[in-house]
């Protein structure tokens, strides 16, 4: 049945949950998880096993510095993290999935840009950029070639992407302006190639 969340909501700066497990970022940056990590989809820092109740992760860079959690979503079998060396500096994308070294965080390649927001679905996540760019995750392309520059996409006419909505095989964005672009998504490919969503012009979409 439905419970409430125990923290007040009002602590939060981040919350995401899908499946079989749930994160929750709060003001003071501690990353807590609860759900289902015997196979890593949560992160391989946490125990593999049912975690029955929020229980923090401290995330660390490669040189064993610790990270501040900044956003985070939740997919099907994956956790994607937006994560700074301190606050307020360059955020960087941290995606742990099952299928990848059993959750072993991969800290994902996407060059200079800044992702400022998240979002999420069963398979593919994506985060809008300082630019107004796209960043697609395709799960399947990281998990073939973890460490391989991800490059950002752009909205045809300088559009600036506000909101992503990541399907199995479509991405669907939205503009600042109200206006719908829509890209096929490619088997093992992060590129995404998008145009009008023609039978919605001439209606703003908030």
């Amino acid at each position: 049945p439905p419970q409430k969340l125990p923290v007040e909501p009002s602590s939060l700066l981040s919350y995401s949950s899908y499946y079989c497990h749930a994160f929750l970022i709060t003001r003071n940056f501690s990353l807590q998880g609860v759900g289902y990590n015997r196979d890593g989809r949560m992160s391989s820092s946490l125990p593999k096993t049912d975690i029955k109740q929020f229980s923090e992760i401290r995330m660390k860079d490669r040189d064993g510095q610790p990270l501040v959690p900044v956003s985070v979503v939740c997919g099907g079998c994956y956790t994607l993290f937006m994560i700074s060396k301190k606050s307020g500096s360059v955020n960087q994308l941290v995606f742990c999935d099952c299928d990848i070294n059993g959750g072993i965080p991969v800290f994902l390649d996407i060059g200079n840009k800044q992702p400022l927001s998240l979002f999420g679905g069963y398979s593919h996540s994506a985060a809008i950029s300082s630019e107004g760019e796209v960043i697609f995750i395709n799960r399947y392309s990281v998990r073939d070639s973890p460490s391989a520059r991800i490059e950002s996409s752009s909205l045809p006419n300088g559009e600036k992407a506000r909101s992503v909505a990541c399907c199995e095989h479509r991405v669907i964005a939205l503009s600042s302006s109200g206006v719908v672009f829509s890209s096929k998504v490619e088997s093992a490919s992060s590129v995404l190639k998008f145009s009008r969503v023609e039978e919605l012009s001439g209606k703003e979409i908030v």
